[in-house]
């Protein structure tokens, strides 16, 4: 206080002071009542320290595994709420997918309808015209798995849902599997039994049809052109192939669709220790056409 008394006196006697005593009383008062609130709020401090509980070690461990425990508890809440609304999203899009598709003949589908099923306006006008001006046919549900912007996964959305109706297909006739039928289901559908007989004995050299326009190479192609209306192929039988690397001389001579000519091309080939990788290969030998390597494709492996 003596400090404070010295300092105002030493204002007053100042030429340029203007501190009177009513002023030095007002700040002396504020002085005064910061010392004692410093004191309090120290005085404060110490009960409140006084007053916590002191934790044991043992304690503090118990108290952060509790809260580990939260928070692997709260991080499981948010996983497992995130699978949910994965799981949800899936099962979502298995539902839209329900409701997209629609049991269909690819023998009779419109273009409407095609378009229904996610097909493009492009797809759409390929395949009608695959159809309906080739005279493409579906006889069961893999032959839709050839058309060529039907990719794997594509078919397999589309399979139970596809419906082949073969009497409708065949107008109510009576038709019959060219690779399963016999001579009497041959004959039944209009074919003569000396037709059937070579039919028969074509499918066994050839080793399966695998189209009904292959009926012209066995009969004649008036007959075969009327014929291949009442008869389809199964994709269910597999087709024999055989391995031209390995093939004889005997073997060739016996399959419909090699001359006897390009049977002795192949071996004379073969025997110089040459081989063949792809069907493109056979062009080299300057004996086949482009209709034969069109037919041999599917009788051929490397």
């Amino acid at each position: 206080m003596n400090v404070l008394k010295k300092l105002f006196n030493s204002l007053n006697n100042s030429s340029y002071s203007y501190v009177v005593k009513k002023d030095i009383r007002q700040v002396t008062s504020l002085c005064i009542v910061l010392i004692v609130l410093l004191c309090f709020s120290n005085v404060i401090q110490r009960a409140i320290a006084l007053n916590v509980p002191k934790i044991s070690e043992e304690e503090k461990k118990v108290l952060l595994e509790t809260l580990s425990g939260l928070k692997k508890t709260k991080k499981e809440t948010i996983i497992n709420t995130e699978t949910v609304e994965c799981q949800s999203v899936k099962s979502s899009k298995r539902d839209s997918l329900i409701d997209k598709y629609f049991v269909f003949d690819p023998n009779f589908i419109t273009r409407e309808e095609f378009y229904k099923l996610g097909f493009s306006t492009k797809q759409i006008e390929a395949f009608m015209k695959l159809r309906d001006e080739k005279g493409k046919k579906f006889y069961v549900k893999k032959d839709f798995s050839t058309v060529f912007f039907i990719d794997n996964q594509k078919y397999r959305e589309l399979e139970k849902y596809i419906k082949i109706d073969l009497p409708r297909l065949f107008d109510g006739k009576k038709f019959c599997d060219l690779n399963l039928a016999s001579l009497e289901e041959l004959v039944e559908v209009g074919f003569s039994f000396s037709e059937a007989d070579k039919v028969i004995k074509f499918r066994e050299d050839v080793g399966y049809f695998y189209a009904p326009w292959q009926l012209s190479d066995c009969i004649k192609f008036e007959r075969a052109n009327v014929l291949k209306n009442s008869v389809y192929t199964c994709l269910s039988v597999e087709i024999k192939k055989i391995n031209i690397n390995k093939v004889t001389l005997e073997e060739l001579e016996k399959h419909p669709y090699f001359t006897d000519f390009q049977a002795k091309k192949i071996v004379e080939y073969l025997s110089l220790g040459k081989t063949f990788s792809h069907i493109a290969d056979l062009q080299t030998l300057n004996a086949f056409s482009d209709k034969d390597l069109k037919k041999l494709q599917h009788y051929l492996t490397f």
